[in-house]
């Protein structure tokens, strides 16, 4: 009977020592989630900031190749019309 009673005491203290073990490990992890959960605002932030500067690149690209377009087009125009040069065109030729 005395040993079925130590026993049960060695038990009892073998669970408290895992319950304050698991708490801590509770606690540790959420630790760590709170340490992902940071770096993850910290990517997801940086890829809004990418998203908006690839947006502005292409706006900007575009507007860049219709610019070209037109002095292209422009170009052809005067070409066909035999239209001299404007000003610009001769300074930098010279």
């Amino acid at each position: 009977m005395w040993q079925k009673l130590v026993d049960l005491i060695k038990e009892v203290f073998e669970l408290g020592r895992n319950t304050k073990q698991n708490a801590q490990d509770i606690q540790e992890l959420a630790e760590r989630f709170k340490e992902m959960q940071a770096t993850l605002n910290l990517f997801s932030e940086r890829l809004l900031r990418l998203e908006i500067k690839f947006d502005e690149y292409e706006k900007r690209t575009a507007t860049e190749r219709e610019v070209f377009r037109l002095q292209i087009e422009n170009l052809i125009l005067r070409a066909r019309a035999e239209l001299p040069p404007k000003a610009e065109d001769e300074e930098e030729q010279s």
